[in-house]
């Protein structure tokens, strides 16, 4: 046997099984790819507006808090602004009711500033 006759029968087999294969695994197989499809639109709709309008609200700052029992400035101060170091803040936006830092007393309302 020589090479060409040898690739002729392979093609010829090829052929046959590709053709005479199970029509029902071909639409299986079929339906399983998915499709592209392009969709164009030709003009952009747009959503109508609403009538209603949402209420913003006013800024927290600058905020106030009343003065509990226990409560120190270096400890407001960790609690509102992160860091212990900012009591003077609070200091300086209620000087008309500190005098002294370490004399705060509950009931006092204090001014927050940002």
């Amino acid at each position: 046997m020589n090479y060409q006759s040898l690739l002729l029968k392979l093609s010829i087999i090829v052929f046959f099984t590709t053709a005479c294969g199970d029509k029902n695994q071909k639409t299986a197989i079929q339906k399983e790819t998915p499709k592209e499809e392009i969709v164009k639109l030709d003009t952009l709709e747009e959503e109508p507006e609403s009538q209603q309008t949402l209420a913003v609200p006013e800024p927290l700052w600058p905020k106030t808090i009343i003065v509990k029992e226990g409560d120190w400035i270096f400890e407001i101060s960790r609690r509102e602004y992160g860091s212990m170091y900012q009591w003077s803040k609070i200091v300086e936006a209620n000087k008309d009711q500190i005098s002294d830092p370490d004399m705060i007393y509950p009931g006092m309302r204090l001014i927050l500033p940002e």
